[in-house]
């Protein structure tokens, strides 16, 4: 699963109507007159792609002001940031409102693996809801389905009042995912059981001996699984190791194939990030035929030791689905504790980039 920043959205900012040429691009995508005619019922002009020299004072809406900052240099922070690191920014819209104001934005931050994360301003009201809806349903008709497959959305706790109007979008119910944590000590490079003899963990291979059975047990840990098992089958096997190799600094030596018996059983993957002291135990899978055996405990504490081994790092971090009960229990006997909650939505961009869906009905939020 991919990690959002922490992000408090406002719920709105206005632009004066003199930067509106700067802000929109009027050669955005075709939508119908019965689309327009909505759009115009709930207060919407125009859904405009933000071109670069906008997305300052668009993606302000992101950010609530803090620490002497404003909302728009939090927004230029991130910015030089992206382009600093390569962040694609280039999938922004925004909607132009009748009193001349930008709200809500949505930016979609592509990753390789054809996922991409979606970050969308805050909404309280009624009418908000239904921009958001309006808002989302044109974000998922232009999305190019060339470059991403599942689009996702993360929210936080106060966040989750945004959910039926993702959800009438075209998004669906992923999971609840519990951030855990766990200190690492030097003490902890001897840590959990013996390895039994049926059970092997080798060090990953890229295009080596190891990398086809690598391939195999990462696809088969998919099936039937508790962790947001809404996943299985929405992207080819090459997709998802693109998408894991590109989370943090990739490292093979942080890959591990378990084998049980012999065969492919369970994979194991570790990430670590420039200038930080966590260690993240990024994915963990065991094959169907193979689970009940404690290839998962084994893994776990391998994923510890090769913590407690790497220089600088202080902790350990993972998410799991908070359906999966005996994950839960391994992970907390291993000394994790949870640190924070979140909502997975996710939406499957179609092949021609189109999505349906209905605008929330109800009453307005005081």
């Amino acid at each position: 699963m991919a990690k959002s920043p922490s992000i408090q959205p406002a719920e709105k900012c206005s632009i004066p109507t003199t930067a509106e040429s700067e802000v929109i691009d009027r050669d955005d995508s075709p939508h119908s007159e019965a689309q327009q005619n909505l759009w115009n019922q709930i207060g919407i002009q125009k859904i405009c792609r933000v071109p670069q020299s906008g997305l300052p004072d668009a993606l302000s809406c992101l950010w609530e002001p803090q620490s002497g900052f404003s909302s728009r240099s939090l927004a230029t922070r991130f910015i030089e940031y992206a382009r600093t690191n390569h962040i694609d920014l280039s999938l922004c819209w925004t909607c132009e409102r009748t009193d001349n104001s930008l709200h809500p934005t949505c930016l979609v931050v592509p990753n390789p693996g054809k996922t991409a994360l979606l970050f969308a301003s805050g909404l309280t009201k009624k009418r908000e809801f239904e921009a958001l809806s309006a808002l989302l349903q044109h974000v998922n008709h232009n999305t190019p389905s060339s470059k991403i497959r599942v689009l996702q959305i993360l929210l936080t706790r106060p966040e989750r009042h945004c959910q039926p109007a993702i959800l009438a979008a075209g998004f669906s119910h992923l999971s609840d995912l519990s951030y855990l944590e766990r200190r690492i000590r030097p003490t902890d490079r001897t840590t959990g059981d013996s390895i039994p003899v049926d059970l092997t963990l080798e060090t990953y291979q890229p295009g080596g001996s190891n990398d086809e059975d690598f391939r195999i047990a990462l696809e088969a840990s998919y099936a039937n699984t508790l962790d947001c098992p809404g996943l299985w089958g929405l992207r080819s096997i090459d997709e998802i190791m693109d998408g894991h190799r590109s989370t943090g600094t990739f490292d093979a030596n942080l890959w591990t194939l378990a084998r049980f018996r012999g065969e492919p059983a369970g994979v194991l993957i570790l990430t670590v990030f420039a200038d930080q002291d966590r260690m993240e135990l990024t994915y963990l899978g065991v094959g169907d035929q193979f689970r009940g055996y404690g290839i998962g405990k084994h893994l776990v504490h391998h994923a510890i030791r090769a913590a407690a081994e790497a220089p600088s790092i202080c902790k350990m971090t993972l998410a799991v689905d908070d359906q999966n009960a005996p994950a839960l229990a391994l992970y907390k006997k291993a000394g994790f504790a949870r640190t924070d909650r979140r909502t997975a939505l996710i939406c499957v961009v179609d092949e021609d980039g189109k999505k349906s869906a209905t605008l929330p009905k109800g009453e307005a939020d005081a």
